[in-house]
């Protein structure tokens, strides 16, 4: 995931807000990917491609919810 100073490098026009509700999604995702890094050998194991999927989903759903 692309960082907000990432993002304005290639957007260097992007509105305030666009910048502040990316950095908002990145610490989401930041915040969730700790949550399940935490929980580590409770759960069973999957592939990195399966977790990265459930967490974009997850940051769309929460980036629907909060906007």
């Amino acid at each position: 995931m692309r960082t907000a100073a990432q993002d304005l490098q290639k957007r260097p026009h992007a509105r305030p807000e666009t910048i502040a509700h990316r950095e908002k999604v990145a610490a989401t995702v930041e915040q969730l990917q700790r949550e399940i890094a935490a929980k580590g050998s409770n759960t069973r194991l999957r592939s990195e491609t399966t977790v990265r999927k459930m967490m974009r989903g997850i940051a769309a759903l929460v980036a629907r919810t909060h906007t």
